[in-house]
């Protein structure tokens, strides 16, 4: 197997001045000009589709925990139904693919899915397999795993990359394990010590735009590129104010390090990437979430508690997701809809009247209970 070390330099040490790689870019993010709201209205095109998923008894959604788009069908994991759901690009419900159990094709609890070919690839939560389905739900074959105590996972050419965070695994002390599909051959990366305590968790590990494939870690100031069979660190993350204290993450458990840093107001890192053609979308704690967009191309940052869409009411911006085709989705839970309408979006401002005369169509339609409600945006090209 092949195993690749790199110096994990922590945030205090690079707030510090120590030098940074020249293939590693510097993402700085200056804490003291944090705004309350950040409008990113002028990323998008001006058009939208607005897209209630369809609520009917076969399809009752608690929270969607993630999306993928393919072939003009949206498909979302839910963890309340313990399934996939798939809709088509006007939101109505098409089938489901997967389910709790303990029968042929089912899985002991719901965990990551993704795409391989045609095929879709669900991890059982408890169990070291992945389920493997064809594209309209037909359970195929199963792939044997090793034990492996991954939340999430991506698909990166021929090999399954497996993000884990800080749990030992059968093949030891490493942060990511990678299956290639073809050989059943395993490729260990990011060993860490094994006296290490669990860290706190973190939400949206990967973040994916076509060949590109970043990850985050916690206790770890780098964002990771999988690239050519190897994992490498592109960004390095630091901030101008203090971070949580190395001492804490070395000796402290997940739930005691977020405990000093809310009370003191520490930095415990970045928790969350989403990954898009010319930014990253990026958040951090310090007491609070706060949210970081991160241009790419210009190599700008900025920061905030809460993205809007200006031009569309001042749309609040929670859960959001991209795509491959320059698409960004913003997921809005069906009674929050109601309710932000009602207060703020009928009473602001619209750039295009007809995006309003639809929002309060759905309005007009929506229930408390239903679906949740998607915003389908359209990323500008950048010249």
């Amino acid at each position: 197997m092949k195993h690749i070390s790199f110096l994990l330099i922590t945030v205090l040490f690079l707030s510090c001045g120590k030098k940074i790689p020249d293939n590693i870019t510097e993402i700085h993010i200056q804490v003291e000009n944090v705004k309350e709201e950040l409008d990113i209205s002028p990323l998008f095109e001006d058009s939208v589709d607005i897209i209630p998923l369809e609520t009917v008894s076969e399809c009752l959604i608690s929270e969607i925990q993630k999306i993928e788009c393919r072939n003009r069908l949206i498909y979302a994991s839910d963890e309340a139904g313990q399934t996939v759901y798939v809709f088509d690009e006007k939101g109505k419900y098409v089938r489901s693919i997967g389910r709790k159990g303990n029968g042929p094709g089912e899985y002991s609890e719901l965990g990551d899915f993704i795409f391989a070919g045609d095929s879709i690839l669900i991890k059982d939560k408890f169990q070291d397999r992945i389920l493997v389905y064809d594209s309209t739900g037909n359970f195929l074959s199963y792939i044997a795993l090793k034990d492996i105590p991954s939340v999430e996972f991506t698909g990166v050419d021929n090999r399954i990359y497996f993000i884990i965070n800080h749990e030992k695994s059968e093949l030891g002390h490493y942060n990511v394990i990678a299956f290639d599909l073809k050989t059943q051959d395993y490729h260990t990366y990011l060993p860490y010590d094994k006296n290490t305590p669990l860290p706190w968790g973190l939400s949206n590990y990967i973040g994916s735009y076509k060949n590109r494939t970043l990850f985050i870690q916690a206790r770890d100031s780098h964002i990771y590129r999988i690239i050519n069979g190897t994992v490498v660190p592109e960004y390095v993350v630091t901030f101008s104010k203090d971070c949580i204290p190395p001492h804490y993450l070395k000796n402290m458990n997940g739930e005691e390090v977020l405990t000093e840093a809310m009370k003191n107001g520490y930095i415990t890192g970045i928790n969350s990437i989403v990954n898009s053609r010319d930014r990253l979308f990026l958040s951090y704690s310090a007491g609070m979430r706060t949210e970081v967009l991160y241009d790419i191309n210009r190599h700008e940052t900025s920061i905030c508690y809460r993205f809007i869409i200006k031009d569309m009411g001042e749309l609040y911006v929670n859960r959001f997701q991209t795509a491959d085709n320059d698409s960004f989705f913003i997921i809005q839970d069906a009674e929050i809809f109601i309710t932000a309408w009602e207060k703020i979006y009928r009473n602001r401002y619209f750039k295009n009247e007809n995006i309003k005369n639809k929002m309060n169509e759905l309005y007009s339609k929506i229930r408390e209970d239903d679906n949740p409600v998607i915003f389908k945006l359209k990323f500008k090209n950048v010249n």
